[in-house]
């Protein structure tokens, strides 16, 4: 297929970090963007993004470094903890000391802005997917689960780590990837952390947790190993995977914090991380969570 010169419309399928940003870029450069995004509102969920390097000089010419730094979490250090929660090590969080070159803010934070700035030059559609892609020469034919079917020049796949889009060009994600047996879920803390400022982390063999003060809106992150057959979609069966993993010698959960959170295992959402099976990776992502990191990519089927 031969692409066309900008000024042609292109579909970007996921409306999270990477794709509200590709968008934006695509639409400066002249191409007619759509985004198409299968959640209804922004989640409000995740672990908290660095925005460093790089991505400043990006922010900063989307037009939306100042708000970023008004979102930031504040965060300066973290804490390793004993089962007690008494500390044990403390590291920095930060890379710079300088405060206007790196900031920490909370996932929907991020995505909100980029998208708000997205949807400055894109259509944006919401709570919708693509459900069938036919390409030919011209372009691409999309099918939508409710909006009518249109065609496009080029479609870009954003759309996250179990992407409709693969599977729709490249088949079940089962042939290019597969779990290597890391989950997190994350869920909202009930009670307020004492110092904004410091990440508790209390790890065991195979096993750790996480408080984040997450600017005002503390949050608890799960991360774990384990062979385990598990659907992502399944959310009751998410619970019952951490709350099992969680429980004390006496069927309890055990894990809480020192100042007298108990997290509602219930909600929260696990996912596993993936890794290409073999071939040459055409792309990759990591997901990095209070120094756990996952990395995932995928590779393309040979022509």
């Amino acid at each position: 297929m031969r692409f066309r010169d900008p000024d042609g419309i292109i579909l970007v399928s996921g409306g999270g970090i990477a794709g509200s940003t590709a968008a934006y870029w695509l639409a400066k450069a002249g191409w007619s963007v759509t985004i198409v995004e299968r959640a209804a509102n922004t989640r409000s969920s995740g672990n908290p993004i660095d925005v460093r390097g790089g991505a400043v000089a990006i922010a900063r010419q989307m037009g939306i470094w100042s708000r970023l730094e008004e979102a930031a979490a504040g965060v300066e250090r973290l804490v390793f903890v004993d089962a007690d929660g008494r500390p044990q090590a403390t590291t920095p969080t930060r890379q710079r000391v300088d405060r206007h070159e790196e900031v920490e803010v909370a996932r929907n934070e991020l995505v909100g802005l980029l998208l708000e700035k997205a949807q400055e030059t894109s259509l944006i559609i919401r709570d919708d997917s693509i459900t069938a892609l036919h390409q030919d020469g011209g372009g691409i034919d999309v099918k939508f689960q409710r909006t009518p079917s249109r065609r496009f020049d080029l479609v870009v796949r954003a759309d996250g780590l179990h992407s409709t889009v693969r599977r729709l060009a490249f088949g079940p994600a089962e042939r290019f990837s597969g779990p290597f047996g890391m989950f997190m879920g994350t869920v909202r803390a009930p009670a307020p952390i004492e110092d904004p400022r410091t990440v508790l982390l209390y790890n065991e063999p195979g096993t750790s947790l996480t408080i984040h003060p997450a600017g005002g809106k503390p949050g608890l992150a799960f991360i774990f190993r384990g062979q385990h057959d598990f659907d992502y979609r399944d959310v009751e069966q998410g619970r019952r995977l951490v709350e099992s993993t969680y429980a004390g010698a006496d069927g309890s959960p055990r894990s809480r914090s020192r100042h007298g959170a108990r997290p509602t295992i219930g909600t929260s959402t696990p996912s596993p991380a993936w890794t290409y099976r073999g071939g040459l990776p055409a792309a990759w992502c990591c997901s990095v969570t209070r120094r756990v990191a996952s990395r995932c990519s995928v590779k393309a089927p040979a022509a």
